[in-house]
């Protein structure tokens, strides 16, 4: 009897401990549930240009893990192998713009975690679509810039430039403040006849970005080609920006087809002209060959065309792109006038533009003539009318302060100088 309470209480005891929970810590046991060397806590966050993955590990008895990765609901691809202990990982082949899930197993031998995954979509630098030219003069230029994809607030923006290609922000930039898509940058101290490469940049926390390059080319002083008139005189021209122009007074007493234009010195006779005709300051031809004649508006807009073949008598919008490019009335009076006072009754002008204006003074519509040839300034036709009566002039002051303007107008009858431009 004592023995068979002792079997009994030996199979109870059996029975109990068959019952009681297994303890699992060995993640080799091909038994042993996932849940005991899953890794947990992971996390993702952009670092420049990057994604950094950090997680917490569960099981020191692993081999390591495995790290894969799906773009835009793609295919899951493995992108790392790591050893046991490492609970960072860095991603530098991101997608900007495009969701990432990362998937993340542990492994020991052939068995595998529950694998845990998070996502993430990085950002970008910005992207750029434009840039545009605003205006320029012969030492500046203005440009708008636009963005397309911000990525991350703009900590700051301009343009940069060099006169070598691909121009970064270790070169001459401008810093034209943060944020906003569209902006517009000015650059100054430019030198002339120089090729300038312009980018604009935009910097924010994952870095800077270029947009398209922009050559601009600031013309002073260039030689231009010869121009020949229906007299047979031939010219010298110079580039100034993007125009050309004859770099004397027209002289000429034929139109382009070889048909002459009258000379007239009588005052009542001149008055009363409706037709293109010439003539001389004072009547007088030796100051005709040094400041070139004058002439009235009616030889200025007759169609057998006074310029050479391939030049026009400008518009007002001509002569103020003119004064814009020269850097407003002052600066450009300063540099289109010959320099010294030879032709002029002061001495202000530097003539660095090659333009050699001369004074060449004007004759009214009553056929009279003021001042002196030097003092009248120099006095040059545009084919643009104020009125019917009154067509646009275009002027340098010569007795005080060296100003052009558009914002004086003659009678048609009136009789000023020409200057041609290149068509």
């Amino acid at each position: 009897m004592k023995h068979l309470i002792k079997i009994y209480l030996l199979i109870v005891v059996i029975f109990v401990s068959s019952c009681e929970k297994k303890v699992w810590n060995n993640p080799f046991d091909s038994d042993a549930p996932k849940s005991i060397f899953t890794p947990t806590n992971l996390f993702a966050s952009q670092v420049g240009a990057s994604v950094s993955l950090s997680w917490m590990e569960t099981n020191s008895m692993i081999s390591g893990y495995l790290i894969e990765r799906q773009v835009d609901n793609g295919t899951f691809l493995k992108i790392a192998n790591l050893p046991k202990g490492t609970v960072k990982f860095v991603d530098v082949s991101i997608i900007s713009g495009k969701l990432h899930l990362y998937r993340l197993t542990a492994f020991a031998d052939n068995n595998f975690s529950n694998p845990i995954a998070v996502s993430i979509t990085p950002a970008s630098a910005p992207k750029w679509n434009q840039i545009g030219l605003i205006s320029k003069t012969f030492s500046s230029a203005s440009f708008t810039s636009t963005f397309s994809d911000e990525g991350s607030p703009i900590t700051s923006k301009g343009v940069c430039y060099s006169t070598s290609r691909n121009p970064t922000i270790s070169n001459s930039k401008t810093i034209d403040g943060v944020g906003s898509a569209t902006y517009v940058s000015s650059i100054s101290n430019l030198s002339s006849n120089l090729t300038y490469y312009v980018r604009p940049y935009a910097t924010n926390a994952l870095g800077t970005s270029y947009g398209f390059e922009y050559q601009v080319f600031l013309i002073l002083n260039v030689a231009g080609p010869n121009a020949t008139d229906g007299s047979g005189n031939i010219y010298n021209s110079v580039k100034i920006g993007d125009q050309t122009w004859i770099s004397k007074n027209l002289i000429t007493t034929k139109y382009q087809n070889g048909q002459s234009i009258p000379i007239v010195n009588d005052n009542q006779s001149w008055a009363n002209l409706k037709t293109g005709a010439y003539c001389d300051f004072f009547t007088r031809d030796d100051l005709g060959k040094i400041y070139g004649h004058l002439y009235n508006y009616y030889a200025v807009v007759d169609s057998r065309n006074i310029c050479p073949t391939g030049w026009h008598v400008p518009s007002k919008l001509e002569w103020d792109e003119l004064i814009a490019y020269l850097g407003g009335n002052t600066s450009a009076a300063i540099k289109l006038k010959e320099s010294g006072n030879l032709y002029w009754i002061k001495a202000n002008g530097d003539n660095s533009s090659g333009f050699s204006a001369r004074a060449g003074s004007w004759r009214s519509q009553e056929g009279f003539f003021y001042y002196s040839v030097q003092t009248g300034g120099g006095n040059f036709w545009s084919t643009t009318k104020f009125d019917a009566t009154y067509p646009w002039l275009f002027t340098i002051n010569s007795e005080t302060t060296a100003k052009t303007t558009t914002d004086y107008y003659f009678q048609s009858a009136a009789g000023t100088s020409i200057r041609c431009l290149k068509n």
